[in-house]
């Protein structure tokens, strides 16, 4: 465009000046006045117009991260700014009235969007018609295309390509507005291969945690088979203690059955035996077999299953185990005292807690006798606090060891012989307070013994389920 400007320049330098010559020599002065006015206001025009082309072209070349190139109708370049030059590495004396844009733009690219407008317009479409056929039809193309750069790179573009329209209309021309969006499309790029990755990641992730869930799925159910397992044999145990206590209980009742019936017999055989006396020694004996029957059921009482959570009297329940167990407590120089601060009701299950309570005792029982401790002791204390219905269970037996302190909670754990305990009343009874009751069941050393510290609170559903009066 600067060039055309000065070409166009020095042609109306030379036109004015023939004018101004061949006016002086003629004879018609008011034609030539008339004339030379005309010429006055065509320089004036003319400056204007170079002004305006100056201010367009200083606008073009400011443009240098844009690339803008005119073509006439036939497609050759007309105007090529300094955007196109370092956007193609071409000079625009190189292109501008010589060359096409055919000859930076990918043949194949060209060919598949002239296909593409030969479908859709129902005429073929080639070559520049390509990138101009849509602007005849009133429509601005906005495209993106690949550039081939002078040094043979290739660059992704967003192109605009507009009609020059004259006052009549008429198409003078084409402007096409180019930018660079190879770095734009990298990151695209880039960021889809990130989106594919990460969504490699996640559907891994979610396999690993389906595989994981269902690991852990059957870990769980594995776990609870094996604490059910744990349960019932620690349940087996305790149903052992009981048929000893009973056997226990019976033998005082038994030597006086056998006693009356031998009595009855002597008196029998020595002819001494009045109605009067076999009466009474018969109602002694239901007598004693009704204690008997009365201690079978007592026992079962304990051990019964609750089917629902109800409301209990803590002092009652440690009443009855302590007097289920006093036989064998006594019997080995084991004194067992009761602190009951307070009456304390709690909500749960009767017989789990019985259970709870008996494995707590035994174990404070054979620690007693496996250290032979004289003057054994065992205390429960029972009280409130904080909402918490509390019993505690301390003995003088020199407390636990610091570093097996931790594990007395856990299945088969114990410092006996393997002939003397199966390791499963403790963790049975941590898995009744703390799974069956929601409770909490700790230990620790006070006082110079071991302390088990039973807690429960009072709510009114216990395991989701509803509590019975």
């Amino acid at each position: 465009m600067r060039r055309r400007s000065e070409e166009h320049s020095r042609d109306w330098s030379e036109l004015r000046n023939r004018i101004i010559g061949l006016g002086e020599q003629s004879s018609h002065k008011n034609y030539y006045s008339e004339l030379k006015a005309r010429l006055r206001e065509l320089e004036e025009s003319r400056r204007s117009l170079a002004a305006a082309n100056a201010s367009l072209q200083a606008v073009m070349d400011a443009a240098t991260e844009v690339a803008i190139i005119a073509t006439s109708p036939d497609g050759t370049i007309t105007i090529f700014n300094q955007g196109a030059e370092n956007l193609l590495g071409y000079r625009a004396e190189e292109l501008i009235g010589t060359a096409t844009v055919l000859l930076f733009h990918l043949p194949l690219e060209v060919e598949q969007r002239g296909a593409e407008l030969s479908a859709q317009y129902s005429h073929t479409v080639t070559g520049f018609q390509t990138f101009i056929e849509s602007t005849e039809h009133g429509h601005a193309e906005k495209r993106e295309w690949t550039y081939i750069c002078k040094d043979g790179r290739y660059l992704q573009v967003e192109l605009v390509v507009t009609a020059i329209r004259g006052e009549n209309g008429v198409i003078n021309g084409y402007l096409g507005v180019a930018q660079d969006i190879t770095e734009r499309k990298q990151a695209e790029a880039s960021l889809r291969r990130m989106n594919l990755d990460l969504e490699e990641a996640r559907q891994a992730t979610e396999k690993l945690n389906r595989l994981l869930e269902q690991r852990i799925s059957e870990a769980l159910v594995d776990i609870r088979h094996k604490d059910r397992l744990l349960i019932q044999q620690g349940r087996q145990a305790a149903m052992g203690e009981m048929i000893s206590n009973i056997a226990h209980q019976w033998r005082q009742p038994l030597n006086n059955i056998a006693l009356l019936i031998q009595n009855l017999q002597l008196l029998c055989n020595s002819g001494e035996l009045s109605p009067q006396q076999c009466d009474q020694d018969v109602a002694k004996a239901l007598e004693i077999i009704q204690f008997m029957s009365g201690t079978i059921n007592n026992f079962r009482n304990i051990f019964r299953q609750d089917a629902t959570p109800q409301r209990f009297s803590v002092n009652q329940a440690v009443a009855k185990i302590v007097d289920f167990l006093a036989a064998g407590m006594t019997g080995h120089g084991i004194t067992v005292s009761c602190v009951e601060k307070e009456e304390v009701s709690i909500t749960g299950y009767p017989g789990e807690y019985h259970q709870a309570l008996i494995n707590i005792l035994n174990n404070a029982r054979e620690a007693l006798l496996f250290r032979a401790v004289p003057k054994a002791l065992i205390r429960i204390t029972i009280f409130k606090e904080q909402g918490q219905g509390v019993v505690t269970v301390w003995d003088n037996g020199g407390g636990i060891d610091a570093a097996i302190l931790p594990k007395i909670f856990d299945p088969y754990f114990t410092t006996k012989f393997k002939s003397q305990g199966t390791g499963l009343g403790l963790f049975m009874a941590k898995a009744i307070i703390e799974n069956s009751m929601q409770g909490r069941l700790t230990a620790r050393n006070i006082n110079g013994g071991a302390e088990l510290r039973i807690e429960v609170s009072s709510p009114e559903t216990v395991s989701g389920r509803p509590v019975s009066a």
